[in-house]
């Protein structure tokens, strides 16, 4: 038998067999359903696979661009804050002023920066600050397209209403701690 199998397969008769389309006119097969609906099924079958594929490939993609813009948004933050402390440490060092903390808040889905530093200094001190933070604002804003909000408040011969300031800027920014 397999010897006939084969010389049948080597004579190349294969190519004399019926199209599909003739086997599927002449109901060639029976069954469950016609193999018309079998084969419609089965490409309907592939193409909601592919599509769910498709589907899960961008939804993948759409994370991970998300979850870069978010780092990079938190980064940035945190160089602000970073490169504020660094200004105070070099520029202010002799002066009379100290950050006692810096806080934020993450405002993912606006990116939007907003750093509140309760400091505590002089007068003087306090005016040099406020046109520091006003600079960096302006050079956040040219050169990372980024507004930034950075306000401060300084608690010399002042109370402030903690709860309130960490209701609204819940993070805090360690000292300490390079990123």
């Amino acid at each position: 038998m397999a010897n006939r199998v084969k010389s049948y397969l080597d004579s190349k008769e294969l190519d004399n067999f019926l199209s599909y389309s003739a086997v599927s006119n002449l109901g060639l097969f029976s069954g469950p359903q016609g193999i018309d609906n079998l084969i419609s099924d089965y490409i309907k079958q592939r193409e909601e696979a592919a599509r769910q594929e498709g589907v899960k490939e961008v939804i993948e993609k759409l994370v991970s661009r998300i979850r870069a813009q978010t780092e990079n948004y938190m980064l940035l933050i945190t160089r602000i804050v970073d490169f504020i402390y660094e200004l105070i440490g070099k520029d202010f060092k002799e002066k009379d002023i100290k950050i006692i903390e810096a806080r934020t808040n993450f405002y993912l889905e606006t990116q939007w920066i907003n750093v509140l530093f309760v400091i505590d200094a002089d007068s003087e001190n306090e005016l040099a600050f406020s046109q520091m933070l006003s600079d960096i604002q302006r050079f956040i804003l040219e050169k990372e397209h980024h507004i930034a909000e950075i306000f401060y408040v300084n608690t010399r011969d002042a109370t402030i209403d903690k709860d309130s300031v960490y209701a609204d800027y819940p993070y805090i920014r360690k000292i300490g701690i390079k990123s």
